[in-house]
């Protein structure tokens, strides 16, 4: 009796060794198997592909939620789609400007003078050349562009809203 005992033990520990050794298995099979989907596969839905654009290394690049991607390229401004494809283009005489863009206001800049257009290169305005202020940086919003400007005489930095009429907001 105690032979059969000891018997049924040793089967149940050898089933039981048995079940864990396919649980491991079954386990690294799995992590195999989704490591394999997130690195070669689109399952998960990663993120768009980069476009190819013709671009220099000093080309200036904004992208404007997910449809817009506006571009400077020497002196050409570029509006292209999501899959790369040119919408238009535009050239300026200065190939010395930054850009900034917004969903409806693009802003051309340098440290003297700004350009603004509307989303379809249209000009609205521009922000002529003082000798009271220089233009350090450009962001546009929605339908605004704030200039952060440093004053001639001290250096001291102020804050310049325009709307996109070229109103000015607040200073």
């Amino acid at each position: 009796m105690n032979r059969t005992r000891i018997n049924r033990r040793s089967a149940s520990g050898r089933g039981g060794l048995n079940k864990k050794w396919l649980f491991i298995i079954g386990g690294i099979l799995l992590i195999v198997v989704v490591a394999a989907l997130l690195l070669f596969t689109d399952v998960f839905g990663t993120s768009d592909p980069f476009l190819r654009l013709g671009l220099n290394a000093n080309s200036q690049i904004s992208i404007v939620g997910p449809k817009s991607l506006y571009y400077l390229n020497v002196n050409t401004l570029y509006k292209a789609d999501k899959s790369g494809k040119n919408i238009w283009n535009s050239k300026f005489s200065s190939g010395d400007m930054s850009l900034s863009a917004g969903e409806q206001v693009i802003c051309l800049y340098n440290t003297q003078t700004a350009t603004v257009l509307d989303e379809n290169k249209n000009p609205l305005y521009n922000i002529p050349e003082s000798d009271d202020f220089q233009i350090t940086e450009v962001v546009c919003g929605k339908t605004s562009i704030a200039l952060l400007c440093s004053r001639a005489n001290d250096n001291s930095e102020y804050i310049r809203i325009f709307s996109k009429d070229g109103i000015e907001l607040d200073q």
